[in-house]
């Protein structure tokens, strides 16, 4: 686990309070995998190229593609819409994977 981009710490913060717990269902979870140690996971994943975000929800992937300081924009556009999705939307979103 490491650092998380400010940007969307931000976006996330109204799913944790001012120790990180989780005080909404649904909230966001990240992490950051060190590409050198973690190359197996990596590639188990399907990461190829850095950095990368994956989406995953109740274990199946809705999304991923690389993610650069460039594209916080995007990825923040992404989970924004994803959250107010319904367990129906988000299903057949999972299923179009």
């Amino acid at each position: 686990m490491g650092a998380i981009h400010g940007d969307l710490v931000e976006s996330a913060s109204n799913n944790h309070d001012a120790e990180s717990k989780l005080i909404r269902k649904g909230a966001i979870r990240m992490a950051q995998i060190e590409y050198g140690s973690g190359l197996s996971l990596c590639r188990s994943l399907g990461i190829k190229k850095l950095p990368s975000a994956l989406i995953y929800w109740r274990g199946q992937k809705l999304d991923g593609f690389p993610c650069g300081p460039k594209k916080f924009p995007l990825l923040v556009e992404r989970m924004d819409a994803l959250m107010a999705m319904s367990d129906e939307d988000l299903q057949f979103e999972a299923t179009m994977q």
